[in-house]
């Protein structure tokens, strides 16, 4: 067998005892400072290179602590994030806000999703009333935007209460012109009531609308 010199042992041992348990490593050096010494003796390398079992068992639940800890780790972490996603304010806002982006692409089968059935608004609009209503208004308005400003939220035993100015910018047309100067010309913010309706942080129904400076002729 061929005699492994100074400078390929010390390669090997820098190179080897990086992937491997410090308990190996630390055999390893030791049995080749002993050849270091004593050049006469071969040293077979594969032999030396192969971990013992229980170095290899001591690899793998180490492993196994680093996988454990680092999932462990994710799982908190997604924890926290859904707990701040799933408070009842925040919730509300993101209902208010996708409610608009809805309004925006008249995409009425999405608004019916945030309506109670139990919806009733102080223009004594029900549910299907109130979205056949809009769903006529916006058939002649084109290119709505909807914007929510200095909005605050009040959360009472499973009711949220979301005040805030709405502006409106729209096409140039009759009822898009006369829709945008009536809306942007209310003084007073406009109250959106929501209701926890399950058990689910996010299921929030829109149960009321109101503004008092808005009045809507009932044959409208």
């Amino acid at each position: 067998m061929p005699k492994t010199t100074k400078a390929s042992m010390n390669q090997s041992n820098v190179l080897s005892a990086r992937f491997m348990p410090q308990a190996e490593a630390l055999r390893q050096s030791q049995y080749l400072f002993r050849v270091w010494h004593n050049p006469a003796k071969s040293v077979d390398l594969p032999a030396l290179l192969m971990p013992r079992p229980l170095d290899s068992i001591h690899w793998q639940v180490v492993r196994f602590r680093g996988g454990f800890y680092f999932g462990l780790s994710i799982g908190v972490f997604v924890a926290l994030f859904c707990l701040w996603l799933w408070q009842p304010e925040r919730q509300v806002n993101r209902h208010t806000e996708n409610l608009l982006r809805k309004l925006e692409r008249e995409d009425w089968a999405g608004v019916g999703d945030f309506v109670d059935s139990n919806y009733a608004d102080q223009w004594r609009d029900d549910r299907l009333l109130v979205i056949e209503r809009m769903r006529a208004a916006f058939s002649y308005i084109r290119n709505l935007r909807v914007t929510a400003m200095d909005s605050t939220c009040t959360i009472d035993n499973g009711r949220a209460i979301w005040h805030g100015k709405i502006r409106i910018s729209a096409e140039a047309g009759d009822l898009g012109i006369f829709a945008e100067q009536r809306i942007n010309s209310l003084a007073s913010p406009f109250e959106l009531e929501w209701r926890h309706a399950s058990g689910k942080p996010w299921d929030w129904k829109l149960v009321r609308v109101g503004n008092p400076e808005l009045e809507i002729p009932g044959d409208f």
